[in-house]
């Protein structure tokens, strides 16, 4: 004889459930004859700590509804409910997506957090258990096979989000203040599509088909040329547009220039400080070390004029 057919063989064991003593007194095999599910990119799944239950059917009105949950953070608050009216044929399938999981505001979740389907075989049996509106809640009983789970968690890259970690700061000895860890300052979030990277001042990057990595990497003098945009704040980069130095400084990341260094020489205050040799002091500039000035006696005018 030939072989009966794969749902028929499940009207009479608890696959796609896993079997536990007692579950069909809670609900007939003949109800749900297969079921799969697709735990999407944001659901958080792992399958060391999660699962997926039917928790209940209800019957309303003329159809019932299969309420099918999981424990996996980005799904547990977004079940899916399946529905088939109570005088549907054997064999009738349904396919069930959630709403995206959007974690907060850095999320980039457009896919279902979770999706599935579910196949009912002959729906006599729970008729008679739900004559009229009801539900028989099952809890854990019928928690779903393993195999019958495909997870998306990590499996592809599906945008990218670009940082940078905030600026250090130049601080002085005086400074009190204490900012604390480095925050992220976001550029642009979720660019999804093609994209391309481009090399930016003293950066250098490199595709490697055979090992499918893009490496970027610092490099002197590689990258895009030195232009006016890099020579404005002093060789730094705006990580942000309309980024200003703080208050007192020319660089973005604060702090004094080269000629802000000495800032008063004996009581006078800078920032400009003209220094004049008088009678028999000469002042004159240190050819051989730069930005050094020597302060001497005068080799021909030693005396005042008395």
């Amino acid at each position: 004889m030939p072989r009966p057919g794969f749902y028929n063989d499940n009207e009479y064991r608890a696959y796609p459930f896993i079997f536990k003593p007692g579950q069909a007194n809670l609900l007939p095999y003949t109800a749900v004859v297969d079921c799969g599910v697709i735990m999407g990119l944001d659901s958080e799944f792992d399958v060391s700590q999660h699962v997926v239950w039917l928790n209940s059917v209800r019957r309303i009105g003329n159809s019932f509804k299969f309420d099918l949950q999981t424990n996996a953070p980005g799904a547990e608050n977004l079940p899916l409910v399946f529905s088939r009216a109570i005088d549907a044929e054997e064999w009738q399938s349904e396919y069930i997506e959630s709403a995206p999981y959007v974690k907060d505001a850095n999320s980039c979740a457009v896919e279902p957090a979770w999706s599935g389907f579910l196949v009912t075989g002959p729906l006599n049996e729970l008729l008679e258990l739900l004559p009229q509106d009801g539900e028989i809640s099952l809890e854990e009983n019928f928690v779903l096979e393993p195999a019958r789970i495909q997870s998306l968690v990590k499996s592809y890259l599906r945008s990218i989000t670009v940082g940078n970690m905030s600026r250090p700061m130049a601080r002085s000895a005086c400074d009190n203040t204490n900012d604390g860890a480095r925050a992220v300052i976001i550029n642009a979030r979720c660019i999804a599509g093609d994209i391309r990277f481009k090399e930016g001042y003293n950066a250098q990057i490199n595709q490697l088909n055979s090992a499918n990595e893009i490496n970027i990497t610092a490099a002197t003098d590689a990258g895009q040329r030195p232009d006016g945009d890099l020579c404005e704040n002093g060789s730094e980069i705006p990580f942000y547009p309309d980024e200003i130095p703080p208050a007192g400084s020319q660089f973005l990341s604060g702090g004094p220039a080269c000629d802000e260094l000495v800032s008063s020489i004996n009581g006078v205050q800078g920032p400009e400080i003209t220094i004049a040799g008088g009678t028999g002091v000469v002042v004159r500039a240190d050819a051989e070390t730069p930005n050094t000035i020597t302060i001497a006696l005068s080799e021909n005018n030693i005396s005042g004029n008395c």
